[in-house]
């Protein structure tokens, strides 16, 4: 893989170049592969659920879905690092499988990424159920340290209508579908107080999470 084609300067890690050309320029996904291969992709490795927002322009009920990880690790040597997929199906890069490993391939040059690729695994927490919902709709593990716990969908410009920059919701797009309740429903159901809802299912998630 030659990184010169897309910088001037490379930096002297595959990791660092493989990570910002994922950034910028989105990556594909070789589905008929994948499918084949890997039919029980998202039985194993985050997948793709948006719900509220459809940032990466491919519908919330597509099950093409299944076969998009939601992160992928790149490691190369001992160094390793995590980033957020950006699906772009016109992207230059193409996420496929060869010889049984995930690989990133550059759809022109046919050149493999000099890295290892593998999508974020799912942790045991995420096939527990309480009152009969997955935990990972409450509680994610972001990358490979840190822990994400949200007690509502949404925001408040999602609430109004309005287009959020970062996630780019809007009710008026995609309606919601979420198990937990969005911020519009905090407001009118629990009158504003962010923490009624969380204490009488957030907390007992979060000790479940903990045990397992």
């Amino acid at each position: 893989m030659d990184f010169n084609r897309y910088f001037k300067i490379p930096t002297q890690s595959p990791v660092i170049n493989s990570k910002l050309l994922l950034l910028t320029k989105g990556l594909y996904f070789d589905f008929p592969t994948l499918r084949k291969i890997y039919p029980d992709l998202k039985e194993k490795y985050k997948v793709n659920k948006i719900r509220v927002s459809d940032r990466h322009f491919i519908s919330p009920k597509d099950t093409e879905r299944d076969f998009i990880p939601d992160e992928l690790i790149l490691k190369e040597g001992n160094q390793k690092s995590v980033v957020k997929v950006y699906f772009k199906k016109d992207s230059p890069f193409l996420f496929s499988i060869k010889e049984n490993n995930f690989i990133i391939l550059d759809k022109q040059t046919k050149e493999i990424f000099p890295i290892e690729v593998m999508p974020v695994p799912l942790y045991n927490y995420s096939k527990k159920l309480y009152k009969g919902v997955p935990l990972d709709e409450f509680v994610n593990v972001v990358g490979l340290d840190r822990v994400s716990i949200i007690p509502f969908d949404g925001c408040e410009h999602w609430a109004f209508g309005e287009q959020c920059q970062f996630c780019g919701a809007n009710p008026k797009r995609l309606g919601f579908t979420g198990v937990k309740p969005n911020v519009f429903e905090i407001k009118t159901k629990f009158k504003g107080d962010y923490k009624a809802w969380w204490n009488i299912i957030g907390t007992t998630c979060a000790k479940c999470v903990k045990k397992s």
